[in-house]
C-alpha cells in the first residue's frame, strides 16, 4: 500500500509499503521553459539503486526538520471577524503593517533596538561580550557545526571546535558550505568569511550575515563602508534579492567617508543609519537561488517591474507575483525528491551533500525570519490571509528583535 508524502519542497511524492521512494522515470531540464524537457530513464537497476539514495535522502531532510529548534514555534492569528474593540485594533493593525510593503522601510522601524536593549548592551564592557551579543540577536546559527552558546561567549575556553571551524573555513565544495563554514567562523570570533559565498538560495540568510559582519568588524573592509557593500552588490538584483536602490547606494558611499565605529571597531545600530531592505527569498522551493536570478534578468528586459520599486502598483505587483509563484513552482517541481538524479551530474555525491545541508539551514531558520533582511510580503497576499484568519501577528517585522 502506497502513501503519499509532502518531501521538503512541498511536492507531493509517494511512499511503497517499505517506507521507500516510488521514483519517476524521468527528470526535468530547461524548467523555466514554457513546457520543461522532460528526459526518460529506462534504465531499471539505475531506478532501483538510485531509490536507496533519494529515500535515505528524505529521511534525513525530515529528521533535520523534526529537529528543529523552532518545531514547537505556534503563530498567533490575527482575528478578522472580531466585532469589538480587540477586532477593531486587529484591523487597524493590519491595516498599517499590510501599508509597509508599499514603501521602503522607516530607518529603525524594522526589528528596533528598544531603549532598555541599547542600555543593556552598552553596559557591556568588553568587546567579546558585545560581539557575542550582536551574533546572538542576528539569529545566526551555523548549520554545519554545533557551536554552543558558551563557545560563542568564550571561544578561547574550546580549542578544538576553533580549530575545527577554522581548519573547514573557506571550503569550496559549494557556495552552501562556504557561506555556513563562514557563520561558524564568525560564531568562534573571526568575522570575515561571513559573506565570502557568492550566495546558493538563502538570499535574506546573506543580507543577514551582511549587516552583522558590518556591525561586528570594520576593519576588514579597508575603504570602509562603501567597499564593504560593494554598491554593485547592492544593486544586483540577481545575486541578493534587493532591489536597485541609487540613491542609497549614493548615500552609502558618502557615509563611508565620515562614518566612525564605536571604540571596539564595530558598528552596532548601523542599521538605524543605512536602514533595512525588502528581502526577496525563495529559499522554501529553490535550493540553488535559480528563481531569484531569472526574475533579475526579467526586471533587466523590462518583462516585470520590481514590486519595491516606486513606480509599481497592483497590477504590475500582480504581474510579478505570477511570474515570481511560477517559476518557484518549477524549481520545486524540479526537485521533487522522487525524480532520479541527473546521470549528467558531474558528481552525485556532492549534490545530495548540498541537499542534506539545504535541509539542516531549513531547520535552522527562524519563523519570523532574519532581523537584518525583512521578507517582503505582497500586500495583496497579506490582505488573502488576514481576510482567511491565516496571518501570523508574530511575522510582523517591526516586533523588537530582543
Amino acid at each position: 500500500m502506497t502513501q503519499q508524502v509532502k518531501d521538503i519542497y512541498g511536492n507531493t511524492i509517494s511512499l511503497n509499503e517499505k517506507g521507500e521512494i516510488i521514483l519517476k522515470p524521468y527528470y526535468y531540464k530547461k524548467i523555466f521553459d514554457s513546457q520543461p524537457q522532460i528526459i526518460s530513464i529506462t534504465d531499471t537497476d539505475f531506478l532501483k539503486q538510485d531509490t536507496q539514495r533519494a529515500t535515505k535522502l528524505y529521511t534525513f531532510m525530515q529528521e533535520q526538520m523534526k529537529n528543529s529548534p523552532f518545531i514547537s514555534y505556534t503563530p498567533s492569528y490575527l482575528d478578522p471577524n472580531l466585532n469589538s474593540t480587540q477586532g477593531n485594533r486587529d484591523s487597524l493593525y493590519f491595516l498599517e503593517w499590510r501599508d509597509l510593503y508599499l514603501k521602503e522601510p522607516a530607518k529603525g522601524s524594522i526589528a528596533p533596538w528598544t531603549k532598555e536593549e541599547k542600555q543593556y548592551y552598552l553596559s557591556l564592557k568588553t568587546k567579546q561580550e558585545r560581539y557575542a551579543y550582536l551574533i546572538f540577536r542576528s539569529g545566526l546559527k551555523s548549520a554545519v557545526i554545533d557551536i554552543p552558546p558558551e563557545v560563542i561567549i568564550n571561544p578561547e575556553k574550546y580549542p578544538k571546535i576553533v580549530q575545527k571551524v577554522y581548519a573547514n573555513a573557506g571550503t569550496m565544495r559549494s557556495d552552501l558550505h562556504m557561506q555556513e563554514w563562514g557563520i561558524a567562523l564568525a560564531l568562534v570570533g573571526n568575522p570575515r568569511e561571513l559573506t565570502a559565498s557568492k550566495l546558493q538560495g538563502f538570499s535574506a540568510r546573506y543580507v543577514n550575515c551582511l549587516m552583522l559582519a558590518l556591525q561586528l568588524d570594520t576593519e576588514m573592509f579597508g575603504d570602509g563602508i562603501e567597499r564593504f557593500f560593494g554598491l554593485a552588490n547592492l544593486t544586483n538584483y540577481g545575486l541578493v534579492g534587493l532591489p536597485e536602490n541609487p540613491l542609497k547606494a549614493s548615500m552609502i558611499k558618502q557615509l563611508g567617508k565620515t562614518i566612525q565605529p564605536d571604540e571596539f571597531g564595530m558598528l552596532p545600530f548601523i542599521q538605524e543609519v543605512i536602514g533595512v531592505d525588502w528581502v526577496m527569498d525563495f529559499s522554501s522551493y529553490d535550493i540553488y537561488g535559480n528563481v531569484i536570478k531569472q526574475l533579475g534578468r526579467d526586471i533587466d528586459t523590462g518583462t516585470i517591474l520590481d514590486p519595491r520599486n516606486p513606480r509599481a502598483t497592483q497590477e504590475s505587483r500582480e504581474k510579478y507575483r505570477q511570474r515570481a509563484n511560477f517559476l518557484s513552482q518549477r524549481r520545486a517541481q524540479a526537485s521533487a525528491l522522487d525524480l532520479p538524479y541527473n546521470p549528467e551530474w558531474k558528481n552525485p555525491k556532492l549534490e545530495t551533500e548540498i541537499e542534506e545541508l539545504y535541509a539542516k539551514v531549513r531547520a535552522l531558520t527562524p519563523p519570523q525570519g532574519y532581523i537584518y533582511a525583512p521578507t517582503y510580503y505582497f500586500p495583496e497576499e497579506l490582505t488573502k490571509l488576514y481576510k482567511a484568519g491565516k496571518l501570523d501577528r508574530k511575522l510582523d517585522p517591526r516586533i523588537p528583535a530582543i
